[in-house]
């Protein structure tokens, strides 16, 4: 009997440890710095997370079970117009190997950051609640793009499961990390914020010159859609500072509060300015019928992430005379298939997969 009452004790001491340790699906349950933010910054899109009472302290382990809102149609066939939390959870669980950012506003309202290493043990938990405002932020972002007009005459229609698959393969949905080839959730190059900003001045000869997809930061202020409401505040901040590289100003892209938005929305902007101006303008040209397949368009503009950039879809579509006959779009699917990026971000989804456990309807 004395032996039991020694052993319990431990037991449930351990069995303790075990429920705060499930609170993270990443970082240190020591460090609650985001579930600080989601509770107290008067951030509008925190307050509008907050307002719609989405918000909810968890207690014991993390998990997720048909967590996800309902999913309503796109008007494309089978796609659905979110990217559901169970998938983003399962998309945190993938360990990538970049250094974290920590940020934090000083009472002057300016930035200060801590570099966490890929090892690090005392990085900001992320939590389920982290989770949510993911979810909440990067389907609001999706949900603005929905239908806004691009310059040769289409209208974004985002595919989730396209989305996921990107943002999975780039940062695992973890908004904090950083390294030389890309910042935050999107991962952003400094050439991709030169195109949905302003070039470089070193470029233009200090001349404020606006990148060729600018106009869709344009349209999104624009825009009467009531998901876009929500992140005029953060391309009207950039209006003033007009920002031309991710590295300079890091914790605007990486941190919770506007960070993630504003990396999503230019993340989210430069995969519409290459699949509509770009890679989609060249197989309208020479392909009409095949720049009416979604499935194709979107491959080749995900192989314009890859090493050679969009030189390379370019490339492909006339070295493989897609719509040529007397070959099928499938046929040059199959072969698109085959490149760099889309292998690797092939292999990711099925790291995800494995993950998910099923639990993820995009997989």
């Amino acid at each position: 009997m004395m032996r039991l009452k020694f052993i319990l004790p431990v037991l449930f001491f351990n069995l303790s440890l075990l429920a705060v340790d499930n609170q993270c699906l990443d970082g240190s349950p020591k460090n609650q710095k985001f579930k600080r933010i989601l509770e107290s910054s008067n951030y509008y899109l925190v307050k509008e997370f907050r307002a719609k009472g989405l918000f909810k302290l968890q207690e014991g382990g993390i998990g997720c079970k048909d967590c996800s809102t309902t999913a309503q149609s796109l008007g494309l066939p089978e796609k659905l117009a979110e990217i559901p939390k169970e998938c983003i959870q399962a998309s945190l669980k993938r360990k990538v190997a970049q250094t974290s950012i920590e940020c934090t506003r000083t009472p002057e309202g300016n930035w200060t950051y801590k570099s966490h290493s890929a090892r690090s043990t005392s990085t900001p938990c992320i939590d389920d609640s982290s989770v949510d405002y993911i979810h909440f932020v990067t389907n609001k972002v999706i949900s603005c793009f929905q239908g806004l007009p691009m310059q040769n005459g289409a209208k974004e229609a985002i595919d989730p499961k396209v989305l996921f698959s990107k943002l999975n393969n780039e940062s695992g949905f973890n908004f904090t990390y950083s390294y030389g080839g890309g910042v935050g959730a999107g991962q952003l190059t400094g050439w991709a914020v030169q195109e949905m900003n302003v070039l470089d001045p070193k470029r233009t000869k200090g001349k404020v010159v606006k990148g060729n997809g600018r106009f869709i930061l344009d349209e999104i202020l624009n825009s009467s859609n009531p998901e876009c409401a929500g992140l005029k505040p953060v391309i009207e901040n950039d209006l003033k500072f007009k920002y031309h590289s991710p590295r300079k100003t890091n914790c605007e892209w990486v941190s919770m509060e506007n960070g993630l938005a504003r990396n999503l929305i230019y993340s989210i902007g430069y995969f519409s300015f290459l699949k509509h101006q770009v890679i989609g303008k060249e197989l309208k040209r020479r392909a009409p019928s095949a720049y009416n397949d979604p499935e194709l368009l979107n491959l080749l503009t995900l192989v314009g992430y890859g090493p050679k950039g969009a030189n390379r879809a370019l490339t492909l579509i006339r070295t493989l005379r897609i719509g040529a006959p007397p070959n099928s779009n499938e046929h040059f699917k199959k072969q698109i298939r085959n490149e760099v990026y889309l292998k690797n971000t092939s292999a990711k989804m099925a790291e995800v997969k494995k993950i998910a456990r099923g639990s993820c309807r995009l997989l």
